[in-house]
């Protein structure tokens, strides 16, 4: 769709301007910062099932969550239970710009002639607590492309990223092609503290197959995220 003018007519019947519709699967240990991370790009719509996070209990029953600085028991504090499912407009300018939109808001749209090419994309936010273990497993099935997140200052939820490419692997497996995958080391923003671990443990962890799929990023104004999520979005739409 070339330089084609978004109109009112057109915008009545946008769906058949996508050229094509993608799954991309977010999984990752609890408070790894998935939800936080995607709220600064993607727009999620009142109602995402979230809910107070409960610190005593995730600490007691969740091996890959710790509260590094713990004044953050005060403040508000949410996780995801069961999944989010946040539909997004990806429209690529015809000056190779990669822009987020949110679904249903057509109308600042109109009239533009930058538009090179519209995708939509499916973003999956799965909970990540042990008790919905079996969220992820059956998130992954049909994704296009899984983004895995893992708490920086945790070398247990960094090893945790293992688990969650065996399910990719397996996916693999089953439909017969690769998935592209970005990992998210996140809250690098703590490294001043010295408790962040980094990318480079985790590139020996993850082994040679996916070091370069590794990128450090924080939940602030979602620093670090533009360039892996633009190189994912390749993968898949070009």
């Amino acid at each position: 769709m070339i330089g084609t003018k978004i109109t009112r007519r057109l915008a009545s019947h946008f769906e058949e301007q996508y050229e094509g519709m993608y799954k991309v699967t977010v999984i990752g240990s609890t408070g790894s910062g998935k939800t936080t991370l995607l709220k600064t790009f993607v727009e999620f719509p009142t109602g995402s099932v979230e809910q107070p996070r409960r610190h005593d209990v995730e600490e007691a029953h969740d091996a890959t969550y710790t509260v590094v600085d713990k004044a953050l028991r005060a403040k508000d504090s949410f996780t995801t239970v069961s999944f989010n499912a946040v539909g997004t407009i990806v429209i690529k300018t015809m000056s190779n710009i990669i822009e987020f939109h949110p679904m249903r808001a057509h109308e600042h749209l109109y009239g533009r002639t930058d538009i090179d090419t519209i995708w939509a994309i499916l973003f999956y936010d799965t909970a990540g607590q042990v008790r919905f273990d079996f969220m992820p497993e059956l998130s992954v099935r049909g994704s296009h492309g899984v983004i895995i997140f893992a708490d920086g200052t945790s070398t247990t939820s960094i090893e945790r990223i293992l688990h969650y490419l065996d399910l990719v692997q397996t996916e693999e497996a089953r439909v017969k092609k690769e998935i592209p995958v970005r990992i998210f080391v996140n809250k690098a923003d703590l490294r001043e503290k010295g408790i962040f671990v980094g990318a480079d443990y985790t590139k020996t962890v993850v082994g040679p197959k996916y070091a370069e799929f590794v990128y450090e990023t924080t939940g602030i104004k979602g620093g670090g995220v533009e360039a892996p999520l633009r190189a994912l979005l390749n993968d898949l739409l070009i």
